[in-house]
């Protein structure tokens, strides 16, 4: 095999090298492996973060308000529920309702307004009348007065620069309030306006 005549101790010296020289081939390898692995993974990790901010980005989160939060607010916020599960559209939607005032802070929906849901088969929750923040303000794509009174509150409260908050009936192209049912007592009109504001907007988005 080689040119030259050695003695055994300098074969075995040649076999240990060469032995030697094999490992390292086999470790060099093994942390080529390694690094690739940890490529692999940081791409996988980049791709489900991109992933997962697309799908926050597609979720529309609105908000709606009115005075107390326990007649008109959250009437909107299950039916909007409603109508977008109906749709198949849930996953696509963040919904939830707040107050301008602090008047009734962490009463449940006022009772005529659970009966005016339950009547059109509208699913609710027990909840807590709140007042609407500036982190909401600053989280919702979308919030929705009721009435006139409400729209000029936020925009005291908040100033609007982004032009995100808007009156409910212009969304069925109407400049009018829905006017609260608290003194109306009229709640069946109330589940018409909201129900026909939100379905305009449903068609709309759907398009």
């Amino acid at each position: 095999i080689f040119p030259y005549n050695i003695s055994d101790n300098h074969y075995v010296c040649i076999l240990q090298v060469t032995k030697f020289l094999d490992f390292r081939n086999v470790f060099r390898n093994l942390f080529d492996i390694r690094l690739s692995l940890q490529m692999f993974r940081k791409k996988c990790r980049g791709v489900l973060l991109s992933l997962l901010k697309n799908k926050e980005k597609q979720m529309q989160k609105i908000l709606f308000v009115c005075l107390g939060n326990i007649c008109r607010s959250p009437m909107a916020e299950f039916i909007m529920k409603k109508m977008v599960k109906d749709a198949g559209l849930q996953d696509e939607f963040e919904i939830s309702s707040a107050a301008t005032s602090d008047e009734v802070i962490g009463y449940d929906i006022y009772p005529p307004a659970k009966e005016c849901l339950r009547k059109h088969g509208i699913p609710f929750d027990k909840r807590g009348a709140r007042q609407v923040t500036q982190n909401d303000y600053d989280y919702y794509d979308h919030i929705f007065t009721m009435d006139r009174d409400n729209q000029r509150c936020m925009k005291m409260m908040f100033g609007d620069n982004s032009g995100k908050i808007r009156p409910l009936m212009t969304l069925a192209g109407k400049d009018q309030p829905i006017p609260d049912p608290w003194y109306t007592g009229d709640f069946e009109s109330t589940y018409r306006d909201i129900c026909e504001a939100l379905g305009q907007f449903l068609e709309d988005y759907s398009r």
